[in-house]
């Protein structure tokens, strides 16, 4: 048993010796890695390891990403490339203009003070509305953007979430397909 120990001290020993050996100082140390195609030195490789991984984070460095609210809704704004941040800020703020401009509850909104009072649109605005009357039509009014009376009975407008009760909606509903939905806009150009 004790001859046991002392031959695994005696190959460790020696392994140890061979490694070192082949080690050596003032050796070139560099490793060759064969391809199919040709040799490379682990130096060589590991110089592109690092080029590869920069490339990466640079990549990765030309993507944006943001998380907004707005217009009730959260969104996740991405853009990819050079100059991915400029966009994505670009991004965000064409977002938060259209929606102080088209917001229903906030009463410094052009569409607010189109609904309170009437007026002219924007070009903006305006062209938001025609495309919006043009999907009335060719949805055969499924999609209206005369139905806030109805979203505000369920409460969508102002977190006031409730059940409307059947009549309520029945009347919205009537009111609503009585004013011909979108048919009463109008969009005068300035």
């Amino acid at each position: 048993m004790r001859m046991d120990k002392i031959r695994k001290k005696y190959l460790l020993i020696t392994t140890v010796t061979v490694i070192a050996m082949l080690g050596g100082c003032g050796t070139d140390r560099s490793v060759k890695i064969y391809t199919a195609d040709s040799e490379i030195s682990a130096e060589e490789s590991s110089t592109q390891k690092m080029a590869d991984a920069q490339s990466q984070q640079e990549n990765e460095s030309t993507q944006a990403s943001r998380d907004i609210f707005a217009m009730d809704t959260y969104m996740n704004v991405t853009a990819y490339g050079v100059g991915a941040n400029e966009a994505v800020r670009r991004a965000e703020e064409e977002i938060e203009r259209l929606d102080s401009l088209l917001s229903t509850g906030d009463q410094n909104s052009e569409i607010y003070q189109i609904n309170q009072n009437g007026g002219i649109l924007s070009e903006d605005t305006a062209y938001l509305v025609e495309r919006s009357l043009d999907l009335y039509q060719s949805t055969n009014g499924a999609f209206d953007i005369a139905i806030y009376p109805v979203m505000k009975a369920w409460g969508f407008t102002d977190d006031n979430f409730r059940v409307p009760e059947e009549e309520e909606l029945q009347e919205l509903l009537t009111l609503f397909k009585a004013k011909g939905a979108g048919k009463n806009i109008k969009v005068k150009k300035m």
